[in-house]
């Protein structure tokens, strides 16, 4: 499996291309992307993309917002399901909402705040150049401050919990990607069928995460003081 990277760069980065043309790209980008095969049809998947996230260029919040989702979903039809993004189907999309929820640790990693480290003097520069954050990953997890402060005191690593999307963060690719393939079928790039808004049962995937928020909520010791109370306030009322 090729390497992941991150396609797409900061807002104001972004706001720097050339939307007519790949003139302005990291060389390490497009590189990247023609090192697939090319049934797979990346540029245009990435050039379908970028367009999209053009239109949401006017909020940086938004931006990243939607960046975070569409570039996941581009990744995982490169690597994963292995065919061009345009041509996902419904049983697509139920995969990839599958991968979201429990993505592999190889596409889980720290937040970052750089994607890319530009490598030049203190003051920026036309000829500087970019490297990969090799530390960024798709999908991240967070540490809270008062974990991270403790860790810091002490002098080791924070304690990392495992991975679990959010129920709202299911919502934002349900919205985000079956945005997305709107759009494409709106600007004449797909005749597909939406294969996001094809999904049947939509809530079946909120329900798992909801479950498993609720499983994590009771601890074994907290179960046994439900159950002993429960039993004392038995006793007492017979």
């Amino acid at each position: 499996m090729a390497n992941l990277i991150p396609l797409f760069e900061s807002h104001d980065r972004f706001l720097e291309l050339n939307h007519n043309n790949l003139s302005q790209e990291l060389p390490v980008v497009i590189s990247y992307l023609e090192s697939f095969p090319g049934e797979l049809c990346a540029i245009d998947g990435y050039r379908a993309v970028r367009s999209f996230l053009r239109s949401y260029e006017g909020n940086s919040a938004t931006f990243n917002s939607y960046r975070t989702h569409v570039e996941r979903l581009l990744l995982w039809t490169l690597l994963v399901c292995k065919k061009p993004l345009l041509e996902m189907t419904r049983q697509d999309g139920e995969r990839f909402m599958e991968f979201c929820i429990k993505p592999p640790v190889d596409w889980i990693g720290p937040v970052v705040k750089a994607r890319y480290q530009r490598v030049g003097g203190r003051t920026p520069k036309p000829t500087d150049t970019y490297t990969i954050n090799t530390h960024w990953r798709p999908f991240f997890l967070t540490v809270k401050k008062p974990d991270l402060k403790l860790a810091q005191e002490q002098n080791k690593e924070p304690e990392v919990k495992p991975y679990r999307m959010k129920q709202d963060s299911i919502a934002q690719i349900f919205a985000v990607c079956g945005s997305f393939f709107q759009w494409a079928a709106d600007e004449g790039l797909s005749n597909n069928a939406n294969p996001i808004r094809a999904i049947k049962q939509k809530s079946k995937y909120k329900q798992r995460v909801v479950a498993d928020e609720k499983a994590k909520a009771l601890t074994v010791l907290q179960w046994s003081f439900v159950l002993e109370t429960a039993k004392l306030m038995a006793d007492q009322a017979s």
